[in-house]
């Protein structure tokens, strides 16, 4: 460390030059460099929302989610887990699927099921919303962008 000294006291140009390229380096590095708050995940999740306006959570749990979560294990392939999560009037219900599994495909089979399962549930069910579930896209919505 002693001799760093040394020298430095002998060549201060040197590492004059040398703080000075370290910092215009180092700004176009930082003005280069990608950001961005949420990258690009892609998360194999959809979400599927029913609407049945006046039930109570227990009833919509029972009348609606079960039901749809039944047929949903019984006709699509490669589901992690399902979570799902009833609410005054409505049911919103998360399907995790495994990775390297057909996102496309898995889509419109749970697209299909829930279209196909408004005839087995009760009469006023409002058909679902099925989406899928995107970081970046909800960073945009929460943002504005």
């Amino acid at each position: 460390m002693k001799q760093l000294v040394l020298t430095a006291l002998r060549r201060p140009y040197t590492f004059v030059v040398l703080a000075i390229l370290i910092v215009v380096f180092g700004a176009m590095t930082v003005e280069e460099a990608p950001t961005d708050v949420f990258p690009n995940i892609q998360m194999p999740v959809s979400s599927v929302v029913w609407l049945y306006d006046g039930l109570m959570p227990q009833e919509t749990e029972g009348r609606v989610t079960r039901v749809f979560e039944q047929m949903l294990t019984q006709t699509v392939e490669g589901i992690k887990t399902i979570v799902s999560t009833s609410y005054f009037g409505h049911s919103i219900i998360n399907i995790y699927l495994q990775d390297g599994v057909d996102l496309a495909g898995s889509e419109a089979d749970i697209v299909g099921i829930s279209q196909t399962s408004v005839k087995a549930l009760p009469p006023d069910v409002a058909a679902p919303m099925v989406m899928r579930l995107n970081i970046a896209n909800l960073y945009d919505y929460l943002t504005g962008a």
